[in-house]
């Protein structure tokens, strides 16, 4: 039922995790 959750949550929990895996670098410099 945690998956359910996290789901429904904004979008900015995903983004934190992207940023935490190897794209941050790339998320990183496009955001620069």
């Amino acid at each position: 039922r945690l998956f359910e959750h996290l789901r429904e949550p904004a979008p900015q929990f995903r983004i934190d995790r992207v940023l935490d895996g190897p794209a941050a670098t790339h998320v990183r410099y496009v955001r620069q």
